[in-house]
């Protein structure tokens, strides 16, 4: 097991505005365990980076890491895309991204971390264009999904994936990924984070979550809207069976540079009421 029976809260930092060893510590004195550590490899980013961001939280406190692997592929990969997409149809990228993710798991092996697929573009959608790619089946992307959480799931018996659940028009798709993931790993604790949440969207975007969780025990975390959304955005997610919330206190969309004193109460009262709320449901 990574994560715990009583973590709701997930804290995201964003490569944009980096957390100081301060600010992880800040975190963790508010009750939270676990960090998303944003675009840990991509174009030409060298490991030194990744391994600096993981030594910081890791050598400062007791904190756990989610790695999301990969937003775009490392230098030296391109050729794992193919028309704004994984080039899910050749068969040498999956044993390529299979051989370099067994060298990650390798070289970050720690009960404390855990590293994840996202898929291309940016964790959440199968491709980054307006149409799909010629030649393309639900079924190619399904398999290959599946065959790199063969991998991950070594990790800590969980599956971690970042499908978006309605925008970009794949929702039927995303759906039928989340059922052969339960079909192929049925002992295995799903999580999906869903960057964007609260947005205008359709019920049926709303409803996903508490979806997936009756159907196959998935717990989703999903964007709080910022520190400020951990209050605002309450009742909503309890409405439609949100397990808890992914949270970037410092993202650039906001002023906050750091982790703020104002913020401590926010964040451990918000996870207190959802272990109250989820421990009653069970």
């Amino acid at each position: 097991m990574f994560l715990e029976p009583d973590e709701h809260i997930i804290i995201m930092e964003e490569w944009q505005r980096l957390f100081s060893a301060d600010d992880f510590k800040q975190i963790e004195d508010c009750g939270i365990k676990t960090v998303f550590l944003q675009n840990t490899f991509g174009f030409e980013r060298p490991p030194s980076i990744t391994d600096d961001r993981i030594n910081l939280v890791l050598g400062n406190t007791k904190l756990k890491i989610l790695l999301p692997f990969f937003n775009f592929p490392p230098s030296g990969y391109e050729f794992w895309v193919k028309n704004y997409a994984v080039d899910y149809n050749n068969p040498e990228v999956g044993t390529s991204i299979d051989s370099y993710v067994k060298e990650i798991i390798k070289k970050y092996s720690n009960d404390r971390i855990q590293a994840f697929y996202a898929m291309y573009h940016d964790g959440e959608f199968p491709w980054c264009s307006k149409e799909r790619p010629p030649n393309l089946s639900d079924e190619t992307i399904i398999n290959f999904v599946t065959n790199r959480q063969r991998i991950f799931v070594t990790q800590h018996n969980e599956i971690w994936t970042t499908f978006h659940n309605g925008m970009g028009g794949h929702e039927e798709l995303v759906a039928k990924i989340n059922h052969a993931l339960h079909t192929n790993f049925p002992d295995a604790q799903h999580y999906i984070l869903q960057f964007e949440y609260f947005l205008d969207w359709g019920e049926y975007i709303y409803e996903a979550p508490k979806k997936y969780f009756d159907l196959f025990g998935a717990k989703t975390f999903v964007g709080s809207g910022f520190i400020e959304g951990l209050q605002t955005n309450f009742d909503k997610a309890i409405k439609y069976g949100v397990w808890g919330f992914l949270t970037a206190p410092m993202h650039p969309f906001t002023r906050h540079h750091s982790i703020e004193n104002w913020m401590h109460d926010i964040i451990r009262n918000t996870n207190e009421k959802m272990i109250i709320y989820w421990s009653n449901i069970r």
